[in-house]
């Protein structure tokens, strides 16, 4: 296959992903009928693999700077409505912020291990023994 501006054109174009194949062969100055042919080419489909796959990886960096900045940003402004916020705000704020650092608490208790009595001692057998420990 043949590379030329018209094809690098159309590749632009596709991966930017804003006009359908008609648009796309206006632009570039062919007809859709050629546009789905270099889609159906072994070489043009792969190149555009690459660059699809090339513009994923910027987004998702990109994102991930953002995201990172924006979690900055929040946690600032959690640590700034814990210590200045209102009353409500506040306490929210310090709820969440525990949480994200110890886990959010249970509201449930296991109680299935406590129904084996066997090592429950009677309270004046206890205190019987612990006289008789003292009187040795």
């Amino acid at each position: 296959m043949v590379w030329d501006e018209k094809k690098e054109k159309a590749l632009e174009l596709l991966v930017a992903n804003q006009l359908n194949d008609t648009e796309i062969a206006k632009v570039v100055g062919c007809t859709r009928q050629t546009i789905w042919e270099w889609k159906n080419k072994a070489e043009f489909a792969a190149e555009l693999t690459n660059r699809m796959l090339a513009k994923k990886k910027r987004i998702l960096e990109y994102g991930e700077v953002i995201l990172y900045n924006s979690y900055e940003i929040a946690l600032n402004k959690i640590a700034y409505d814990i210590e200045h916020g209102s009353p409500r705000n506040s306490l929210m704020a310090a709820m969440w912020w525990a949480e994200k650092i110890g886990g959010k608490p249970t509201t449930k208790v296991d109680i299935s291990n406590v129904t084996d009595n066997k090592d429950v001692v009677d309270p004046d057998t206890m205190a019987r023994e612990i006289e008789e420990f003292d009187a040795e």
